[in-house]
């Protein structure tokens, strides 16, 4: 109580937030997974290791699309890791597609890979991303994925609420703390520049091909990982920072 007294409500929100938003992303890929889905494709992967620790079957294939520099390191690291038996590590089924976000590349390089089928059901993950960049290439990315993937696909994302930028007390936080964290963000070269209304967002996606299947908030988030597991979280540490979406191609 003393440390969340110290980092304040808002920062441990955004650390639940984390932690949530990934047991909801883990849950809908093997859900996906489980109704037939053999490709996984996660945009802007980073240092994810969703390919490797969800231990899926062999027979699905993952591809990792980020820049070339961030993957070698990633590859790096991983190898390292191995070699050293801390951990097992078994990257067989995970395919590294590098790209340059800043160049105007983005989901079509799937077509240059010879193992991903664009007629395939595929399920598509966007997390902790579309806050960063114009809704404009968010567009661009879900109507490219629309055409490259087959009947049964999925899209799975995160976005910002756009009430954050405009009332933050509408979901749940302190205006205060919000102008901080966007200039924190802002200073450290990533401005946050993009956020919806939920009914604009769900018209923005089946413009572009997937039907919004669910569209849940943070207290959701809460209600449906926490409260199960009896980890009671304050109505002032649920911070409507970001929505998530599972989406069906249409």
């Amino acid at each position: 109580r003393a440390l969340m007294r110290l980092v304040g409500d808002q920062s441990v929100g955004l650390m639940l937030l984390l932690a949530g938003r990934t047991a909801f992303f883990d849950e809908q890929v093997k859900a996906a997974v489980a109704a037939g889905v053999k490709q996984v494709v996660i945009l802007g992967a980073g240092y994810d290791t969703r390919g490797i620790r969800l231990g899926l079957p062999k027979d699905v294939t993952v591809f990792e699309m980020d820049q070339k520099d961030l993957q070698e390191k990633k590859k790096s690291t991983l190898e390292g890791i191995a070699n050293s038996g801390a951990l097992p590590v078994d990257t067989s089924r995970v395919r590294y597609v590098p790209v340059d976000f800043a160049a105007g590349q983005g989901v079509e390089l799937l077509k240059t890979v010879p193992d991903y089928d664009p007629a395939a059901a595929t399920v598509f993950t966007l997390e902790g991303v579309a806050q960063y960049i114009p809704k404009e290439a968010t567009g661009r990315t879900v109507l490219a994925a629309a055409a490259l993937c087959g009947d049964g696909s999925r899209f799975i994302m995160s976005y910002v609420p756009q009430e954050l930028y405009e009332d933050p007390h509408k979901v749940g936080a302190q205006p205060d703390e919000t102008k901080t964290l966007l200039r924190s963000v802002a200073k450290a070269g990533e401005p946050w520049v993009s956020g919806w209304y939920q009914h604009d967002f769900a018209a923005f996606m089946r413009q572009r091909g997937f039907e919004v299947q669910r569209d849940i908030s943070v207290a959701e988030i809460v209600e449906e990982y926490y409260t199960p597991a009896r980890r009671h979280v304050p109505a002032r540490q649920r911070i409507g920072f970001e929505r998530y979406v599972i989406a069906h191609k249409v």
